[in-house]
């Protein structure tokens, strides 16, 4: 029986089931729950009363009485369906026989979604059927009707149609039982996450208490880390369905909320989420305030939701103000990271391109060199794209006023946060403008900060004609910080890279607060003068120093970046000069290997460890990577020739050679080739004359080698690898016998052999030795780094280490 959607008292609800179980109604005057009783004693079959919408009989002393039925018919059953906790759930779990299913066990899980899609005729992947059931909390309705309004792929497959769920979930709030928690859920699905402050906020303290945990045990709400405290957030795809009918059926609570959500943030000046927040609040003046406030926050965050916050505004909000409208139209309307290749590959970068082409025109020679070069498009890109179509032409003289300084903060921001071939962009891009608008100062900011970033890239000749430009600029007062920073960076980059300082220690730059983390730059300087001058001492104290910056760092602060990447790019350079790989590994723990500075440092790690398959294994996906990032392509070419070499690959030796010397022309940079084997350089330039660009290798032999050899590759045994996984378990030598049938003396001998082989004294160097090079994994991926070695598909008995 359905009870009514409206309150029951005890006497209706008796009346219902009377009429529900004897098909005829209560004589006037009777007591329905007497005669309920006189028909169950009568009844000899099993009967089984279903009871649902329970949750709208108001008083709970009849969930008493209901018990008191149970208990004195045998013959009853009784299935109860409620929405919330109440009186008849303790009831139920007092009786032994009695299930309490609650709504994650009512749920389907990943086997019953696939079970349903293949009923309708979908097949479905184990892992597409776990996800269908983790957006929806298994809820049968809503998969059921996924499975109705979704289409099927070339392969039979489920495309879900989301905007069923819309539709479920309106269906669901719209219910008269669902009025107590509709703006409750309406309230925390404008959160993308929350705590339980947040939640009171939006909730009240009473519905945090009561309404709270009955959300959450029915599954809509599930509990997430973020920054190591426990918050909550509604399951995204449930989520994003409640914000769409509230936002359609209830703007003004959507915007009521989110105004909460707005205020919340901006007390606490977290600005990204404040702006969000006041957007869908539509409360444009505070959230132009905020954009105007942290605008080098919100577009150096995700740009994508940068560009969908920004395309929100009224046009006449973002037009009022100067900082809105270069947001827009001029940083936003762009991937700044593919223009910044592009600039670079079309040579607008350089310095001589800049004196000659600042008029942004072609002679029809160059157009056709280009055009043949399959250049000129990305170059028509760079020139005609770059922010002076129509909306340019439509802006201020306030707003072209601006744009040089907030050019120049946004490069700086770049440098210190993101990437450097972007920042080399947007500082060339604040010295065309600040030409354009007569701003000497400006352009001699923006010359410098692009001269360092094409130091810091490797672009040594092209950074050393940018200085020079700008040391030909009036000057007008004291000189900015950059500029000031960035002449003398750039000069020790220079002398550092072509191997002109010798063992002249760096001058040191005095302390720039304004420009944290170029400090790093200065510490990079310094661990290239402790490697190449070779005293052990100031090798191992400038170690220690670097060890000490990596703990001291701050993660996502600005200049975190730069600091990490210089400070471990010295530490393994340094380790490898004094043969200390697991010192090495350690610094590069928790580094993304996806970066190219990590995967060039993993590289000369395995190089120098004689895993020469692995070299080329991890740095076969290089391509393309000179056209802005030649200080990291050089290395990656040298040291894939130099494995090649080792290997008898001649044919790709000359190749990356041959690249490796190009690129050496090109930036004038001679210091990588020291960091190779120098056997294997001067072998490589007998066997391939003249690619080496005269006076590199005189260069490189007038010092001191850098690095020891690489390690001879070591083999083990079949049995001795038996062994060391035997040992990585921890177990005793007598018991790791008696597992491999043979005696504790064969044992020890062969332990003896392992650290022999691997070069080390004792147990646990010889497992940090085998972690390192991967010996203790079976997964294609387990080297260092995450990449496969070609050694894997060897037998183990000639596992080369």
């Amino acid at each position: 029986m359905g009870l009514p959607m409206h309150a029951t008292a005890p006497q209706q609800f008796w009346t219902e089931v009377h009429l529900a179980l004897t098909g005829t109604s209560t004589p006037a005057g009777a007591d329905p729950l007497t005669l309920i009783y006189a028909v169950l004693g009568r009844t000899l079959q099993p009967t089984t009363l279903v009871l649902d919408n329970f949750t709208s009989v108001s008083a709970e002393s009849v969930d008493d009485e209901l018990g008191e039925l149970l208990n004195q018919f045998e013959r009853l059953r009784l299935v109860v369906m409620v929405r919330m906790e109440r009186a008849i759930v303790a009831i139920a779990n007092a009786h032994a026989e009695s299930v309490v299913l609650r709504m994650p066990e009512l749920g389907l899980d990943a086997r019953g979604v696939a079970t349903m899609a293949n009923e309708a005729g979908y097949t479905m992947t184990r892992t597409q059927a776990h996800e269908l059931a983790q957006a929806v909390v298994g809820w049968p309705a809503v998969v059921r009707a996924l499975l109705r309004d979704g289409s099927r792929d070339a392969e039979g497959a489920l495309v879900p149609d989301w905007h069923g769920i819309e539709r479920y979930c309106r269906i669901v709030l719209e219910d008269p039982d669902m009025q107590r928690f509709r703006p409750l859920l309406a309230a925390l699905s404008c959160a993308e996450t929350f705590g339980p402050d947040l939640g009171r906020k939006l909730i009240g303290q009473d519905n945090w208490q009561t309404a709270f945990p009955v959300i959450h045990q029915a599954g809509i709400v599930e509990p997430v880390q973020t920054g190591g405290r426990e918050t909550y957030r509604v399951r995204p795809r449930l989520r994003a369905a409640v914000q769409a009918v509230t936002r359609r059926h209830d703007p003004v609570n959507y915007r009521r909320n989110h105004r909460i959500l707005a205020d919340w943030y901006d007390r606490r000046n977290i600005a990204e989420p404040a702006i969000s927040h006041f957007v869908e609040a539509e409360d444009w003046e505070r959230a132009a305030l905020l954009v105007e406030d942290y605008w080098l926050e919100f577009v150096t965050g995700s740009t994508d939701d940068a560009r969908r916050i920004m395309r929100k505004f009224p046009d006449q909000v973002v037009r009022a103000s100067a900082r809105l409208l270069v947001v827009r139209d001029y940083i936003l309307n762009v991937d700044t990271t593919q223009r910044a290749w592009q600039a670079f590959r079309s040579g607008h970068m350089e310095v001589d391109f800049a004196a000659r082409y600042e008029n942004q025109r072609l002679t029809l020679s160059q157009t056709l060199q280009m055009r043949v070069s399959g250049e000129y498009e990305a170059f028509r890109q760079v020139m005609e794209e770059s922010g002076q179509g129509v909306e340019r032409s439509a802006w201020a003289d306030s707003v072209l006023e601006q744009m040089p300084e907030m050019l120049l903060q946004w490069s700086i921001t770049l440098l210190l946060t993101r990437d450097v071939p972007s920042a080399a962009y947007v500082f060339r891009q604040a010295y065309q403008w600040a030409r354009e608008r007569g701003m000497t100062g400006a352009k001699r900011e923006a010359g410098s900060g692009l001269a360092l970033c094409l130091a810091m890239l490797g672009h040594l000749n092209s950074a050393d004609k940018w200085l020079d430009r700008v040391a030909g600029l009036p000057s007008r007062g004291a000189p900015a910080d950059l500029e000031r920073l960035a002449s003398v960076l750039v000069r020790g980059l220079i002398a550092g890279d072509r191997l002109e300082a010798g063992d002249t220690e760096p001058a040191p730059v005095d302390d720039v607060p304004a420009l944290p983390g170029l400090d790093a730059i200065q510490q990079y300087l310094h661990a290239g003068y402790a490697l190449h001058r070779g005293d052990a001492r100031v090798q191992e104290e400038t170690l220690s120093m670097l060890e000490r910056s990596l703990a001291t760092l701050t993660p996502h602060r600005h200049g975190a970046r730069i600091t990490g990447t210089a400070a471990r790019n010295a530490i393994v350079d340094l380790c490898i000069a004094r043969s200390q790989f697991e010192r090495a590994y350690r610094a590069l723990e928790g580094v993304d290997a996806e970066q190219v500075w990590a995967i060039v440092c993993r590289a000369r790690l395995a190089l120098f460890e004689g895993r020469y398959d692995a070299v080329l294994a991890m740095t076969e996906h290089m391509d393309g990577l000179s056209v802005a990032d030649i200080r990291h392509s050089l290395q990656l070419h040298l040291i894939r020739a130099c494995a090649a070499r080792r290997l008898h690959r001649m044919d790709v030796a000359g190749d990356e050679l041959q690249a490796a010397a190009s690129l050496a022309e090109i930036s004038g940079i001679v210091r990588f080739f020291a960091l190779v084997p120098r056997a294997d350089l001067v072998n490589l330039d007998q066997e391939f004359p003249h690619v080496v660009p005269p006076g590199v290798l005189q260069a490189v032999t007038a010092g001191a080698e850098v690095f020891p050899e690489p390690r001879e590759p070591v083999r083990l045994s079949e049995r001795e690898l038996e062994v060391l996984r035997q040992i990585a378990t921890g177990v005793p030598l007598s018991q790791a016998a008696r597992r491999l049938f043979v005696s504790e003396n064969t044992v020890k001998s062969q332990v003896r052999n392992i650290y022999r082989k691997l070069g080390v004294h004792n147990r646990e160097d010889a497992l940090q030795r085998a972690n390192s090079l991967g010996l203790l994994t079976d997964d294609d991926d387990g080297r260092p780094g995450g990449y496969p070695d070609a050694a894997d598909a060897q037998p183990r008995r000639t596992a080369v280490i």
